[in-house]
């Protein structure tokens, strides 16, 4: 009878414990691989969608690029002096010479704090004006307007010292080239 209880231990117990074991660990890593799968194949049909919509919005959109694309162009044909002057004398003959005044005006090209690291083309501008706050805020929201790749890179607000009601203003801009 001893031989009977090693048989049941080693033919059937031991045996069936190892498939039991095997069964679990096999039926635990195909349910880890079958969430892997899913949550992939999820961003997969995620990322497909996304990139349909970004299709169709760059189709719908490519006329509107070409024609900002060629506007942008024709900011930076031209010299810089000549933009400016133009944009102020438009700018300086909508609001009167008692309101605000252009001091002085200067191009160069040095280079700034800003742009001291950078390897882009840049020119500095400077500009003075004398006048109220309020027509120098207007006069300065147009100017950026109508001239959008000029940055503001400093802008210095100094009382009269004349006793006048007119302020000293004083813009840097640094004017990208291509």
């Amino acid at each position: 009878m001893n031989y009977r209880t090693g048989i049941i231990i080693f033919n059937i117990a031991i045996p069936l414990v190892i498939l039991v074991v095997v069964t679990l660990v096999t039926a635990n890593f195909k349910g880890g691989l079958k969430r892997t799968f899913d949550e992939r194949s999820q961003a997969f049909k995620q990322s497909t969608l996304l990139n349909e919509e970004i299709e169709k919005v760059s189709a719908a959109t490519e006329t509107y690029k070409s024609d900002y694309a060629s506007s942008w162009s024709k900011l930076f044909e031209g010299e810089v002096s000549t933009q400016v002057t133009k944009t102020l004398n438009k700018i300086m003959a909508e609001i009167s010479s008692d309101d605000l005044q252009q001091t002085s005006f200067r191009v160069s090209d040095k280079k700034s704090r800003f742009t001291a690291g950078m390897k882009y083309p840049s020119t500095s501008l400077e500009l003075s004006f004398r006048g109220k706050y309020s027509h120098m805020q207007l006069a300065i929201a147009e100017f950026e307007t109508q001239l959008p790749h000029f940055q503001l890179e400093a802008l210095r607000v100094q009382p009269p010292t004349d006793g006048s009601s007119h302020l000293d203003f004083q813009l840097n801009y640094i004017v990208w080239k291509k």
